[in-house]
């Protein structure tokens, strides 16, 4: 037998795949010692080896990163068809809306003439213009004060205010006009009008003093006599008596207007002048008062008020700060009505002119003017002008409900047959959007 030199083949492959090729190696070499006489000792005899498969450490990495490839197409795959969803859905559920304004029909209505509010009534009454009325009052006095223009030469006597102090007894004591009042010093003072001294109180056991306010003048003119405040006042006419140290007398302003010389005095126009602010800023106090106070929604109209004079007088003598005063008392009376009222007669008047009654008011204007009160008879005339639109209604999620899922012709043609409907535009989004959505939260409708 012919004898065949056998090649050794050796490949440099990793740990695992060495063992696997030894083994087989190994098989094949024992099955070939078999069929072989000799083996010579430099010489390894067997048969070629074709089909010996050759790894590599490429092929190995391949076959490793084959199920890689495999799982991320997959993955794509998955979020492509994903994304298909979520279009898909925006395309027909979430994008597509319809934007549809309305015209509605108008009537325009207008009046300009007088409406009446009349206390005597209770309830609008549209045949004669009238609606109720509240006349409402307030009363009030105040004293105001004011500067003098008119200059003399004389002398004035100083003026003032003193506390009359009873500790004395629990009877009360008259006190006539001119009655004096002396200072520690000895200067004179005397009461301008006669007053009662009210009597003192007994509590627990211990007398309890009154008091009273009263004008005092000085006895004689001149600066000397604008004297500060004063600790004490004696009673002269009470010396020698127990009284003289149970009434007694203070001040806690000073006395003023004493002068000789150049005077200032209020002029018979001062007077005049004065009394006329009075009244004016009596009413203002009064008309503020009585307007903040008013019931809920009532209005008052600007002049529609009247001040009536109850009492006024008049102090010419100046007080510390060389001003005479005004004393004056009346009573405010406005007339009030409610706009609501008004508004409502003047809504009825317009359908007495063939305004239907289904129509609504988008819009209004109303310009008061001077106003005329018949104070006696409770009644105000109210000249005024007016304007205000009239539209048709319409019930929108009504149409909501009625046009989802209609084609824009028939959209178009449902809406234009309704009543009071004048034109309509209507836009659909996106473009390719040729019919209204099925959800009535994706029709939105505006009227004009």
């Amino acid at each position: 037998m012919e004898k065949k030199k056998l090649i050794k083949v050796v490949d440099i492959i990793r740990t695992s795949e060495s063992r696997k090729t030894k083994d087989r190696t190994q098989a094949f070499e024992s099955e070939e010692k078999k069929d072989e006489v000799k083996i010579a000792e430099e010489e390894l005899v067997s048969p070629e080896i074709d089909w010996l498969p050759e790894t590599t450490d490429r092929e190995s990495q391949r076959t490793k990163k084959k199920p890689k490839k495999v799982f991320k197409r997959i993955i794509r795959v998955v979020i492509a068809v994903g994304l298909l969803v979520v279009l898909f859905y925006l395309a027909t559920s979430v994008l597509p809306k319809v934007d549809i304004k309305i015209f509605t029909k108008k009537v325009n209505w207008s009046f300009e003439g007088a409406i009446t509010a009349n206390k005597n009534i209770n309830q609008i009454d549209a045949d004669s213009k009238q609606i109720p009325a509240e006349v409402l009052t307030k009363n009030g006095n105040q004293v105001f004060n004011f500067t003098p223009t008119g200059k003399k030469s004389g002398e004035n006597k100083a003026k003032g205010t003193i506390t009359i102090i009873n500790n004395f007894g629990t009877s009360s004591q008259p006190l006539v006009a001119t009655t004096r009042f002396q200072t520690a010093d000895g200067k004179i003072f005397r009461l301008i009008s006669a007053i009662t001294v009210p009597p003192a109180k007994m509590v627990n056991g211990k007398l309890q003093p009154s008091s009273i306010n009263a004008q005092v003048i000085a006895d004689k003119a001149g600066p000397d006599y604008n004297v500060g405040p004063q600790e004490k006042f004696t009673i002269p006419g009470f010396q020698g008596t127990e009284k003289y140290n149970g009434f007694y007398a203070r001040s806690d302003k000073p006395m003023t207007g004493g002068a000789i010389g150049e005077v200032s005095f209020a002029t018979e126009e001062d007077v005049t002048k004065a009394q006329s602010e009075a009244e004016t800023r009596l009413k203002e106090a009064l008309l503020s008062g009585t307007v903040i106070n008013l019931p809920e929604g009532f209005l008052y109209l600007k002049d529609a008020d009247n001040l009536s004079v109850t009492k006024k007088t008049t102090d010419a003598s100046l007080n510390e700060n060389g001003q005479f005063s005004v004393f004056v008392e009346g009573q405010i009376s406005i007339v009030a009505f409610k706009e609501s009222d008004l508004l409502q007669l003047l809504k009825e008047l317009a359908f007495k002119e063939n305004v239907s009654k289904e129509y609504f008011q988008v819009e209004k204007e109303i310009n008061y003017q001077k106003p005329q009160i018949d104070w006696k008879a409770g009644k105000m005339e109210i000249p005024l002008k007016y304007s205000t639109v009239f539209s048709a209604p319409l019930d929108v999620e009504k149409i909501k409900r009625e046009v989802v899922g209609k084609k824009e012709t028939e959209l178009k043609s449902y809406i234009l047959s309704l009543a009071g409907i004048d034109k309509l535009n209507v836009s659909f989004w996106p473009f390719w959007v040729k019919s209204v959505p099925n959800k009535q939260n994706k029709v939105n409708i505006a009227v004009e």
